[in-house]
């Protein structure tokens, strides 16, 4: 059954940004048009216990990928159309291995699918086979921190780079460009890495690229036409993060709140799972704080144009 809520997800996304409603909820500070979504639970054909307890979920043709990184086998993969079922990708720190999963998503215009792992620095690159998944390559990646891949550029916020915040990367000949700072977070380039950590979607059509925040609210929406002068098309900070720090390290106060835990994106809008609690909730509470019931609905401009609200906590999205 637990399935099934994250199938219905994508086509309420779908559905509800279509008939704008009108009552108002103020969330970042804006008040915007609201809508309902309500999840409706059908017998399915996976198995009741299959779902583990997935951190990432991939919606693609008529796949469903959930990504568990505390399970025995960390890939769950379900084909809408037949019912089956395929488990794959143990965990650890062995050839062929994952030890942690730290992103998932599709390669354009292909039949493939990836998963990152931030520990091993490695993309794990999956490819259909005779109705199969199966592990097709192992790729270095450690020049960024988080990332969004298209046919042509990578995107994404740089691990590397003394001096830009984020790093746009040719797939063809692996030419390099980087741009922008955090000079508007009022902090440097080490202590933004650790204290504004997020998630990236791009809009290869329209040449735009976005980041949001996990920790604090906070995010930036990016024109990229011209390579030569990426420019910000709209940065806005509802709050930042709460730290302190201690011989230059920055550490989270228990007063930061998590912001975006969730991002996908379609040809026309930005779906962003907003969560709100703050790190103190976490420590004190045993149940998984990261499920929520808010979807923050943003266009390529960046303009914050309609609150969603589930009937039931979800943890991930993922827009088909």
């Amino acid at each position: 059954m637990k399935i099934l809520k994250s199938i219905l997800l994508t086509i309420g996304i779908t559905t509800a940004c279509t008939n704008q409603g009108s009552l108002p909820k103020n969330i970042l500070g804006h008040t915007v048009p609201q809508n309902n979504i309500t999840l409706k639970l059908k017998d399915t054909l996976f198995p009741k216990d299959s779902i583990d307890n997935p951190d990432f979920i991939l919606s693609f043709e008529h796949y469903i990928i959930l990504a568990s990184p505390n399970a025995e086998q960390m890939l769950s993969i379900y084909n809408t159309q037949n019912g089956d079922v395929q488990k794959l990708q143990k965990k650890g720190r062995g050839p062929n291995e994952l030890l942690n999963i730290n992103q998932i998503g599709v390669f354009p215009n292909s039949n493939s699918f990836y998963v990152f792992d931030n520990l091993k620095n490695e993309l794990f690159i999956y490819t259909l086979k005779e109705n199969i998944w199966v592990l097709e390559e192992i790729r270095g990646f450690n020049e960024f921190m988080t990332f969004h891949i298209e046919s042509t550029h990578t995107l994404g916020v740089s691990r590397k780079s003394d001096s830009f915040r984020y790093m746009l990367l040719q797939n063809s000949d692996e030419h390099k460009t980087y741009f922008h700072n955090y000079s508007l977070l009022n902090v440097d380039i080490p202590t933004g890495r650790i204290l504004y950590q997020g998630h990236c979607v791009a809009n290869e059509a329209l040449s735009r690229f976005a980041w949001f925040s996990f920790y604090g609210e906070t995010y930036s929406v990016m024109d990229y036409s011209n390579l030569d002068d990426i420019k910000i098309i709209r940065e806005a900070i509802y709050q930042e993060v709460s730290h302190t720090s201690s011989n230059n390290v920055p550490t989270f106060s228990v007063e930061t709140v998590l912001g975006f835990s969730s991002i996908t994106g379609s040809k026309d809008n930005i779906f962003t799972l907003y969560n709100g609690k703050k790190i103190l909730e976490f420590n004190n509470s045993g149940r998984d704080l990261l499920l929520c019931n808010d979807i923050c609905v943003f266009d390529w401009d960046g303009n914050y144009i309609t609150h969603l609200i589930s009937d039931m906590a979800i943890k991930c999205i993922s827009y088909n």
